[in-house]
């Protein structure tokens, strides 16, 4: 239910993976809402498969961090 011109973003990070420096910035996208509209947000990594590790996405609404939604990757 957010007013037209909500910006919405996910900042994703590589938390704890191998070979990566922890808290990597991997990527980030803004959206903007549109009245009514739903927001879909889709990554992949550059590479065949995600690294083993703890990951992160951070989801801001109008620049203030709202949630944290961690997972990880196992294989």
């Amino acid at each position: 239910n957010a007013p037209s011109d909500t910006r919405v973003k996910a900042v994703w990070i590589a938390a704890e993976v191998e070979g990566v420096e922890p808290n990597y910035k991997i990527d980030e996208t803004v959206l903007v809402a549109e009245s009514g509209g739903r927001l879909t947000f889709r990554f992949s990594p550059p590479t065949n498969s995600w690294p083993a590790g703890k990951y992160k996405v951070e989801l801001y609404i109008n620049d203030d961090l709202k949630q944290t939604l961690d997972f990880r990757v196992v294989w």
